[in-house]
């Protein structure tokens, strides 16, 4: 019996110390992933407040990351109001990929006024 039990504390041991392993790979990465978002995001709004200064920022997210050999572009989907209308502003990051640097920066309105919960990819 108390062989068995053994087995079973081995194996359950074992597998629970795979679990933590690859949970531990994972954290690093989403780790490295949120703080590559905040970085950036933060560059976004305060990018996004200088074009526009006089409308606030009720909301933004990152839409997604294009990564190219040299650079990568770090895509963020703005929702701003204005004095008289709600808009959607896309701003994309250019960055180097080499040197972290912040290369170009690219907004472009979306045509229609938004509602809320209308952020969709054009």
């Amino acid at each position: 019996m108390k062989t068995i039990l053994l087995i079973q504390f081995a194996l359950f041991s074992t597998f629970i110390g795979d679990i933590s392993h690859n949970d531990l790979d994972q954290n690093t990465n989403n780790k490295h992933t949120i703080s590559t978002y905040y970085k950036w995001g933060q560059v976004a709004i305060q990018k996004t407040k200088e074009q526009y200064p006089q409308a606030k920022i009720i909301d933004y997210f990152q839409v997604g990351k294009v990564s190219i050999t040299d650079y990568s572009i770090e895509k963020f989907r703005f929702w701003i109001k204005d004095s008289n209308k709600e808009f959607g502003v896309y701003v994309d990051l250019k960055i180097n990929n080499s040197t972290g640097e912040l290369i170009e920066i690219q907004f472009k309105e979306t045509k229609t006024e938004l509602t809320q919960g209308t952020l969709s990819a054009p």
